[in-house]
């Protein structure tokens, strides 16, 4: 299908699209267009005249920002070492002070890491005589268990050699009162 701005076809589902010179006069001849034959209808299916207008308005938003790019470019000019120094000094003595701030933390934080590392040292040392000391703990209440039953059972040893004696001393004094 082809389409408004063809020149054999100039009808699109059956509307009509007329050509008209649109654009600005040129500069050698005031009676001549540079814009061309464009397509032009009233609901849009062509061309409306708001579409060319806002074409329009890009080409010359377009040749606005080149001009702008082209005299920042050629604005600008080379800089000077003195601008540079003068520049830079600032911010050089802004990151010298900043690396000597980096150097202390550096060490602070190194000492600090030798300080932990010491603390960890120190603790599993503490943690390991405490499980010296629990095992110590531990083996001295089964010895104090075990001779808590040496005891009770010398004591029921005592208590039986007793009652053996007072009852070897009545068959005595029997005997000797008969």
């Amino acid at each position: 299908m082809s389409n408004c701005g063809d020149r054999r076809d100039r009808t699109i589902s059956g509307y009509n699209c007329s050509t008209r010179k649109i654009g600005r006069p040129h500069a050698a001849d005031p009676g001549s267009f540079n814009g061309g034959d464009i397509p032009i209808q009233a609901n849009g299916l062509c061309g409306s005249r708001n579409s060319i207008q806002q074409e329009t308005q890009n080409d010359e938003n377009d040749d606005v920002m080149a001009t702008g790019l082209v005299l920042s470019l050629a604005g600008t000019g080379c800089a000077t070492k003195k601008y540079v120094a003068k520049t830079i000094a600032p911010v050089e003595q802004r990151v010298t002070g900043t690396e000597g701030k980096n150097v202390e933390q550096d060490q602070k934080l190194t000492a600090q890491s030798q300080q932990i590392d010491g603390l960890d040292k120190d603790l599993s040392r503490t943690k390991e005589k405490l499980a010296d000391v629990d095992n110590k703990a531990g083996a001295a209440a089964d010895s104090a268990r075990m001779a808590n039953e040496a005891a009770r059972t010398a004591d029921s040893k005592a208590q039986g050699a007793q009652q053996a004696a007072d009852g070897a001393q009545s068959t005595a004094q029997r005997g000797i009162q008969v």
